[in-house]
């Protein structure tokens, strides 16, 4: 993994957060599994500078939210 601007503990603080907000944009039933894709990106691809952690989790979130809409839709349309 790169060298995180980011800590893992301020992951973990932020936790809370980060499902309240997959909650709000995917609904109770994905939000599990939203923030966990949140989550491993943020790990995987830390900011490149310091960063303050909510605006920049958000956007990762959202990303996140988007990437898996499009992949359903993709899905369901193969299936049509």
């Amino acid at each position: 993994l790169p060298a995180a601007s980011v800590s893992v503990e301020e992951l973990i603080r932020q936790l809370d957060w980060v499902r309240g907000l997959a909650r709000a944009l995917a609904g109770a039933s994905d939000a599990d599994d939203l923030t966990q894709d949140a989550m491993l990106n943020a790990l995987r691809s830390p900011p490149a500078q310091d960063a303050a952690a909510r605006p920049w989790l958000s956007r990762v979130l959202r990303n996140a939210h988007f990437a898996r809409s499009r992949s359903e839709r993709r899905r369901e349309a193969r299936h049509e």
